[in-house]
């Protein structure tokens, strides 16, 4: 498998120490688990020294879900 794969896995951080808006390891999971809800993908291609790109499929036809 691709190795970024691991940046979309709950709980993974690669901050050193927990702040208010960093090092909980819920960004890309959360991200990653809406766009497959609606039925699209999260691909990461990274470039060494270079950094990284994050692309988003998500089908025209997809529908958020009504927020309670």
């Amino acid at each position: 498998g691709e190795p970024w794969r691991v940046l979309l896995m709950p709980g993974f951080s690669a901050a050193q120490a927990v702040s208010g808006i960093s090092g909980r390891g819920v960004g890309l999971d959360a991200l990653n688990a809406m766009v497959s809800r609606l039925g699209g993908l999260v691909e990461i291609d990274t470039t060494p020294g270079a950094g990284l790109t994050v692309r988003l499929e998500v089908p025209r036809s997809a529908r958020l879900p009504d927020a309670d």
